[in-house]
């Protein structure tokens, strides 16, 4: 069935670009931009389902290890045990989960203020969404290891290299973060989905295997098992037998008498495995008591008070991967222009990006704006002449989570 979508630039949904993809999900190059202004003429003009896109440098993707059989407790409470790698407070986050193999969850992090703004727009357009999905889902991927695909988005390109793998960069930093992927990965080939080849002789990085593969070519499979739906939990989709209630009232009524009885038996089912959880919980306790020392007690945060203990004894795991830094740091960078990346090197859980600027209050405000995700920015190797600013930003891996 065709879809319209709607791929967003940025968190405000005020901009968007809109293509529709045919029975066989074809999208191609296609794209049209347009903006909140015309969304009304546009969806009285399309009269389909639409997909919301989420721009992809407003969403955080990991995997999480999960025993061969997770309990419940652990699968419903995901986001406390990513925590650490979140630079944001997990109340103000929307955790969305994928089907996991090999005892690995997929996990798609958004900020809860943009689901609640796609819940609004939703209800002020009368749109029919069906899908609300991270840009790289946009992404071919073939789960070939070694494979890195690449299309155009807006004001830049995505890297995918997995099937929840994946970041917005722009052009200038495509062979850098070639690099750190073969770093984490041995790259294979790069696979160009651009509109034609003089794009493609323009954009592609010699030193790996390149492919060409025409934009117009793209596909998108909405019953991909790959493909993560962020409407979940509070933001699911409303479900269209609500409005049958409003006629069948008795049915209803004998509906919701059978859900009580439901709800009484996961009642007692949930007693059960509370008294599960406090009996690992205790096993927990007895396991670390013996580092936490006297003040701390079973009812504390047990997995917080080790991680405070790891990190004053410098034993911490960095939890921040050098794409992390770097999706930060290209994120601040958006914002100003002018001020040149001539270098991006990675190590010792340290990213160092050596840049040129003609102002230097742009230097500081770019620092300024680092500072405020919560990494530790250190600015090294200063060096200040007329019309002409040179240094070199240090971004430290560990972030508070």
């Amino acid at each position: 069935m065709s879809r319209l979508l709607l791929r967003f630039h940025d968190a405000t949904l005020d901009s968007f670009d809109w293509v529709v993809s045919d029975e066989s999900g074809s999208v191609g190059s296609g794209w049209q931009q347009s903006s909140q202004s015309e969304l009304s003429a546009l969806l009285s003009k399309q009269a389909l389902p639409v997909v919301f896109v989420i721009p992809q440098q407003h969403v955080y993707l990991t995997e999480f290890q999960v025993p061969e059989k997770a309990s419940r407790q652990i699968l419903s409470s995901i986001e406390y045990q990513i925590e650490d790698q979140l630079a944001q407070d997990t109340e103000l986050q929307h955790f969305a989960t994928g089907g996991g193999s090999e005892n690995k969850v997929p996990i798609i992090v958004v900020e809860q203020s943009i689901m609640e703004d796609c819940r609004s727009l939703q209800k002020k357009y009368g749109v029919r969404v069906v899908q609300i999905i991270p840009e790289i889902f946009l992404c071919p991927w073939q789960g070939k290891t070694g494979e890195v695909n690449l299309i155009e988005s807006h004001q830049g390109f995505l890297l995918r290299y997995g099937a929840y793998h994946g970041i917005k960069i722009q052009q200038h930093l495509l062979g850098s973060v070639l690099d750190l992927i073969n770093r984490e990965q041995s790259i294979e080939s790069v696979n160009y989905n651009l509109a034609d080849e003089i794009a493609f002789e323009d954009i592609k990085i010699d030193s790996y295997p390149a492919n060409y593969y025409p934009a117009s070519a793209l596909t998108f499979d909405v019953n991909s098992t790959d493909i993560i739906n962020l409407q979940q939990r509070q933001f699911q989709a409303s479900s269209q037998w609500l409005k049958l209630f409003q006629v069948w009232k008795s049915v209803a009524v004998l509906i919701l008498l059978l859900l009580g009885v439901g709800v009484f038996s996961r009642v007692l089912a949930l007693q059960d495995m509370e008294s599960e959880l406090a009996t690992v919980k205790a096993s927990q306790y007895e396991l670390v008591k013996k580092y936490l020392g006297p003040k701390i007690t079973p009812a504390d945060n047990l997995k917080k008070e080790v991680i405070k203990i790891l990190q004053q004894n410098g034993e911490a795991t960095d939890q921040s991967g050098f794409l992390d830094l770097l999706l930060v740091f290209s994120q601040s960078k958006l914002a100003f222009p002018s001020i040149e990346v001539v270098k991006i090197g990675y190590q010792q859980q340290r990213l160092s990006v050596d840049f040129s600027s003609e102002q230097l209050d742009k230097v500081e405000a770019l620092q300024a704006a680092l500072n405020a995700t919560g990494l530790t920015i250190n600015l090294e190797r200063l060096n200040i002449k007329p019309d002409f600013i040179s240094g070199q930003f240090v971004v430290e891996g560990s972030q508070d989570g």
